[in-house]
């Protein structure tokens, strides 16, 4: 993954990336944050096919967000320190 932010729709498959921002508002927003993903947290894709649902890692739990969801969660590199 090149530097910057990408959606969750452009990273690779089972890259762990730190939510950097939601582009959503409202109860959809509010939904996010219900299911674990919010600024600062850390997530990866674990599967993306087109017709499905987006499976998503966050935290200990597995979720799945349509991919209009996942175009407005943007997505930075997770940082290892080392």
């Amino acid at each position: 993954m090149t530097p910057g932010i990408h959606t969750l729709l452009d990273i690779p498959l089972n890259v762990s990336a730190v939510v950097a921002r939601i582009r959503l508002s409202g109860e959809y927003h509010q939904r996010l944050l219900e299911l674990g993903i919010r600024v600062g947290g850390e997530i990866r894709v674990i599967q993306r096919e087109v017709n499905q649902p987006l499976m998503l890692a966050a935290g200990d739990g597995r979720i799945a967000i349509n991919w209009d969801m996942g175009k407005q969660v943007w997505v930075a590199p997770q940082v290892t320190q080392g």
